[in-house]
């Protein structure tokens, strides 16, 4: 009986990704977080998860030249969700740690946005800008804004 229970349990265990529905590569889930940027700046082109926490955390300021401006918005469910994923931060410790910054070393917090919108029209507007969504919150972008899709890791 126990051979039979250990047995069952890893035919489970490696069976159920098997039975998992992964979408094709390059497809996007509604539900999915996409970082948002100016299309004009080529600085975009590489990045990476590990990119994005040191961009969030004010550890890369400039990249060709180009200022980066990362942004957030007043949505805190949002906001939790991209500090879990991309940071490793709780919101409690990501404000203590831009405080820190901010006092000791002269740190220029992320620049925070009541509305995706207003989001929207500062990333088209300053090059280096970047900020997050929802895929499913995006309908339609302005002119000079694109969006990325980068896993965390």
């Amino acid at each position: 009986m126990n051979k039979l229970l250990i047995l069952a349990t890893i035919l489970c265990f490696f069976a159920s990704p098997c039975f998992s529905q992964d979408k094709p590569a390059g497809e996007t889930s509604k539900e999915t977080l996409v970082f948002i940027v100016n299309s004009e700046a080529p600085i975009w082109k590489d990045m990476n998860a590990k990119d994005i926490k040191n961009i969030f955390l004010g550890k890369i300021k400039n990249r060709d030249s180009i200022h980066i401006l990362p942004t957030i918005r007043h949505n805190e469910d949002l906001k939790n969700e991209f500090l879990d994923l991309y940071i490793g931060l709780s919101a409690n410790r990501f404000k203590s740690y831009w405080v820190k910054a901010v006092f000791s070393k002269g740190g220029e917090r992320p620049k925070e946005f009541e509305s995706l919108d207003e989001l929207l029209n500062f990333i088209g507007e300053h090059t280096g800008a970047i900020g997050f969504a929802r895929n499913s919150e995006i309908e339609e972008l302005p002119d000079g804004v694109k969006t990325l899709t980068i896993q965390p890791e």
